[in-house]
């Protein structure tokens, strides 16, 4: 039975935000910022959400760390194994395995459990004993391109989502991971009368009872959408005033309010924040654009920070030829979970048309690549101005 609470001690605090800036409650998950979704999971969970110094409470506290992307269920199936001693979120299953790989260091825990009674503190979070809950998980399967070639990646899937994004690798992956869930919710239902009754309307619109079929004719449109009679929008979340243009082809995606999908664009498993923009040809697939992002070149398995962009015929590389892609982690390399990953581009960041970065780098805030015919590998820390790409690394204009 799940433990009564009537607070909650929102965003304690964790890491600080790698490879984009900002606060970290303003990263984009799932179309809307950490902070926002972190208050709709626990207010759907039946929680109110109080500051711990403005309340005289002798109950439980929930605590989450404001890194953190939550969602309801979470929330719901972990007060629903917490006992009377102070406990922090473990998820067992492949799911919690994976989640646990990309979570980096998990020293100081995610979602948090304090029994009635003492003082909410660091200390005592981190003295908290892990409790396992049951992911109730499926197996997916993300199509994806490695050198050129079509193949499978599998990955085990729940709706139970606890996930760090402190690391722009680790944002990367609870969108990705959170997207089926949050889709399956808001376009499905939330309980089963909800779901049958949206169900059989797709079965009536596609006049079959394939369940791909089915799925296509799934869909949240927002007020003001234009979507052009040709494009293709299959499974997705739109937000207002979205436009989609001629033969554009939008499948699996959480669009924002504002997001402009250009003429035979392509965007697939992918998040786009308010008003980005997914230019004329462009390709944008297992990705996540931030606030004012513009893509006109390609993206994939990459993070793009508020209003960055990418030029005609830039390309955000996702894998090394014949290894594994590293990136850093707390001034180290390592390999990056399921040995790819794509780039990630700081806020304000530009590069230039037909500029290429290799998988993995980090690309800092306000730089601009303006031109070069090798693949960036190298690339300063901290740097800002103009750039040109020589012998792989990047020279100052």
């Amino acid at each position: 039975m799940a433990k009564s609470t009537d607070g909650l001690a929102w965003r304690f605090t964790g890491p600080e935000v790698h490879g984009l800036r900002g606060p970290v409650g303003d990263v984009l998950w799932l179309g809307f910022s950490l902070a926002d979704q972190q208050e709709r999971a626990v207010l759907e969970a039946g929680l109110r959400m109080v500051d711990p110094d403005t309340v005289e409470h002798q109950g439980g506290w929930l605590l989450v760390r404001d890194d953190v992307a939550i969602n309801r269920d979470a929330v719901t199936a972990f007060l629903e194994v917490v006992g009377d001693e102070d406990s922090h979120w473990y998820l067992g299953g492949r799911s919690g395995q994976f989640g646990r790989e990309i979570g980096f260091d998990d020293s100081v825990p995610w979602l948090v459990w304090l029994a009635p009674g003492g003082e909410i503190s660091m200390e005592r979070i981190q003295q908290t004993k892990p409790i396992e809950v049951d992911p109730q998980e499926r197996t997916i399967h993300y199509p994806i391109s490695v050198n050129g070639r079509p193949t499978i990646v599998e990955l085990p899937l729940t709706s139970r989502v606890v996930l760090p994004t402190s690391h722009w690798v680790q944002l990367l992956w609870a969108n990705l991971l959170g997207l089926a869930p949050y889709l399956w919710r808001r376009l499905v239902g939330k309980n089963a009368v909800d779901i049958l009754f949206t169900v059989l309307k797709a079965i009536i619109r596609t006049r079959s009872t394939d369940p791909f079929r089915i799925a296509t004719r799934l869909g949240r449109m927002g007020t003001g959408c234009q979507i052009h009679p040709s494009a293709v929008v299959e499974g997705c979340w739109l937000g207002d005033n979205v436009h989609i243009g001629a033969n554009a082809v939008v499948r699996g995606c959480v669009l924002a309010d504002d997001v402009s999908v250009e003429d035979l664009a392509l965007v697939e498993f992918s998040v786009l924040g308010v008003g980005a923009t997914i230019q004329r040809q462009a390709m944008c697939k297992f990705s996540v654009v931030s606030k004012g992002g513009a893509v006109a070149g390609a993206i994939q398995l990459g993070v793009m920070g508020t209003h960055s962009s990418i030029k005609r015929g830039a390309f955000l590389m996702d894998m090394a030829l014949g290894k594994d892609v590293r990136i850093e982690v707390d001034g180290a390399l390592q390999p990056a979970p399921l040995g790819l990953v794509g780039v990630c581009l700081g806020a304000g960041t530009v590069v230039g048309a037909g500029v290429k970065v290799a998988a993995g780098r980090v690309i800092p805030s306000n730089l601009q690549i303006v031109s070069g015919a090798d693949v960036v590998t190298q690339v300063p820390k901290d740097a800002s101005g103009r750039f040109i790409v020589a012998n792989g690394t990047l020279e100052p204009l």
